[in-house]
């Protein structure tokens, strides 16, 4: 087989044979000149001084100690006088569940409630917490009907209140 020169086939071996020039010629000055290294200044803040924490008060600890782990702070503590107790003929009020809280998300929402016993029990809409059925449940808030037919409604408590009774 033969091979035709023809000035396509010259210009083509011309061009790279120049650019092979070239790339040996940046390959050499690469090698002889080492790149230079970046250098980016590192700053840093200065660090906080170091204070020793004060000694704790004895006084404060005592306090602490001596208080009920669920007595309120601000109030004391006063015995019943007799005006105060209450003849044992008067009915007591039903302790009612108390709402924790509500997950709103269309058919299956639902609340958390506290019941009297102490445990907490999740409540669909239909079903019932002690005396009250669920009827509808809102951001923070529930209604309920209870026994005797009427609209109930408890909100849950807002973080950092006081619980409530």
């Amino acid at each position: 087989m033969r091979l035709t020169v023809t000035p396509a086939l010259r210009i083509a071996a011309a061009s790279a044979a120049v650019a092979l020039v070239v790339d040996f010629g940046l390959i050499a000055r690469a090698v002889r000149t080492p790149p230079e290294p970046v250098v980016v200044p590192l700053r840093l803040a200065p660090a906080p001084a170091i204070t020793p924490r004060p000694a704790d008060d004895e006084a404060a600890i005592d306090s602490a100690r001596s208080r009920e782990p669920f007595e309120p702070l601000a109030s004391t503590q006063t015995a019943a006088s007799a005006s105060t107790v209450v003849p044992q003929a008067t009915p007591m009020p039903v302790a009612r569940p108390r709402l924790i809280g509500t997950v709103v998300d269309g058919a299956t929402s639902f609340v958390m409630m506290g019941m009297p016993d102490g445990t907490i029990k999740t409540v669909r809409v239909g079903e019932r917490a002690g005396d009250l059925k669920l009827r509808a449940v809102s951001a923070g808030g529930a209604v309920f009907d209870d026994i005797n037919g009427e609209r109930v409604t408890l909100r849950s408590p807002t973080p950092g209140s006081e619980p409530q009774p």
